[in-house]
């Protein structure tokens, strides 16, 4: 999806993120309160987390509209995408925090489900490092009941599928996992248990929004960038 040339170019501007922040109130640990489930040995856990990397480094600007990541957006929301958010999440070396299953749907709520997410990782994303997780068409499923404040998926509860149905998605540097996820596709990632850090962003689109009382066709262009929040898109 990216060329060698500019993975490293976004991997300078992860590390650059990561550096102006150290020793600053937006150096904060995002690890879920979920994954450390009350156990003392992981509340070492670590995860480095930052929002609309756009607005931090030019790089991160020309990444979101690069033509192979909207391609692989488009081929699963269609023709007409809209930015609705980045971030990028660093998992430090041998303590990095993993993601519990969950959707993004309950976070980011939308009618017709077309909220999409594509990650980009800057280096190789083993089962080792904490790789993306997924159960294969578990998306048909639609939004599931969600757990706690965290709004964890509890898979065991559902009789389709479960965490023994999950596949890895290991996933070379500069490429896109899945190679996108939908919002009602449940997912998860284990934790970083290697010796090298892993660093990935991700680029998060839904379908734009036809006007009030218009319905929706090919060739609109897309408006403004969509923020958080219920919607229809």
């Amino acid at each position: 999806m990216f060329s060698d040339v500019e993975v490293e170019e976004l991997r300078s501007g992860v590390d650059d993120v990561i550096s102006a922040a150290a020793g600053s109130r937006f150096d904060m640990n995002h690890t879920w309160s979920a994954a450390r489930n009350g156990d003392d040995e992981l509340q070492e856990l670590v995860l480095k987390g930052f929002h609309d990397l756009q607005y931090h480094a030019a790089v991160f600007t020309r990444a979101v509209a690069h033509p192979h990541l909207v391609g692989a957006l488009t081929q699963v929301i269609g023709p007409n995408v809209q930015l609705h958010h980045t971030k990028m999440l660093v998992k430090p070396l041998e303590k990095g925090a993993p993601f519990p299953m969950r959707q993004d749907y309950p976070y980011f709520p939308r009618t017709r489900h077309s909220l999409t997410a594509a990650s980009v990782h800057f280096d190789d994303a083993t089962e080792e490092n904490g790789c993306l997780r997924v159960v294969p068409g578990s998306h048909k499923l639609g939004p599931l009941e969600a757990i706690g404040p965290r709004h964890v998926v509890d898979g065991e509860n559902h009789v389709n599928w479960g965490q023994g149905l999950m596949v890895a998605a290991r996933t070379r540097c500069g490429s896109s996992a899945a190679p996108a996820t939908t919002c009602t596709r449940p997912s998860a990632r284990r934790s970083n248990a290697t010796s090298r850090v892993r660093r990935a962003s991700s680029g998060t689109a839904r379908a734009t929004p036809p006007a009030a009382g218009t319905p929706a066709r090919a060739g609109r262009e897309p408006r403004t960038t969509a923020r958080a929040g219920t919607g229809r898109g």
